[in-house]
């Protein structure tokens, strides 16, 4: 047989080309990245309720002006808190949808397709 590549035999010990592993086999696969994700996600989520209820205490102000002079004061770890709650949560819900829908594509495939999409975009 011509098998397009000159053909060796390969013995226990050498890796045979061609051979994926499965992505169960990994460490770091994609339910453990997706769990990481998901707990990261919430850690984010209650950061923020405790930087805004809490260390910032947003609730107790209640004047437009006096919004506005907290923001000010506070622009520094407001512009730390929304990178964190915006753009790193972003960044991090990538990693949960496509670990969920590599979980749950079999189930329901035109399903996960429609929330893959929309939970990437």
């Amino acid at each position: 047989m011509y098998y397009g590549r000159q053909h060796m035999a390969a013995t226990p010990g050498q890796a045979i080309e061609g051979i994926e592993q499965s992505p169960t086999v990994s460490r770091w696969n994609y339910l453990r990245i997706g769990g990481l994700a998901a707990l990261t996600e919430a850690a984010i989520y209650v950061a923020g309720i405790a930087y805004f209820l809490v260390i910032l205490d947003f609730a107790s102000v209640s004047g437009a002006l006096q919004q506005v002079e907290l923001f000010v004061a506070n622009e520094t770890s407001l512009y730390a808190m929304y990178l964190l709650i915006y753009v790193v949560f972003g960044i991090v819900l990538v990693a949960l949808v496509l670990a969920l829908h590599e979980r749950l594509k079999a189930d329901a495939p035109m399903l996960m397709r429609a929330t893959t999409a929309f939970g990437l975009i």
